[in-house]
C-alpha cells in the first residue's frame, strides 16, 4: 500500500461492534414517601441497551425541571435508594 510516505504493509484488520443509544428508562416508582425521606426504585430491567451493556446509570434531582443535580449518595446500577432531607 502506498501513501505519501512512500509503501508500507497492510494495517491490521480491526473490529467494532455498532450500536444504538439505549432507550429512556422507565420513569421511577415510588416506594415510600415520609416527611424526612422518599424511596424510589429504577426499572433496570427493561432498558434497550442499544446492543451494548450499560456500565453506569446516574440519578439526579430537581427543584425546577431545569437544572439537575446528581445524587452522589447513589451507587451505580442500584435498582432503589433512599433520598434523606438535609
Amino acid at each position: 500500500m502506498q501513501n505519501k510516505f512512500g509503501w508500507s504493509d497492510y494495517s491490521p484488520v480491526s473490529e467494532f461492534t455498532a450500536c444504538e443509544l439505549p432507550s429512556e428508562p422507565l420513569p421511577l416508582i415510588l416506594k415510600s414517601v415520609s416527611a424526612q425521606h422518599i424511596e424510589v426504585a429504577l426499572d433496570l430491567i427493561t432498558i434497550d441497551d442499544g446492543g451494548v451493556p450499560i456500565l453506569s446509570v446516574a440519578l439526579e434531582i430537581s427543584d425546577d425541571q431545569i437544572s439537575y443535580t446528581t445524587v452522589d449518595s447513589y451507587i451505580d446500577n442500584s435498582a432503589t435508594h433512599m433520598l434523606t432531607a438535609a
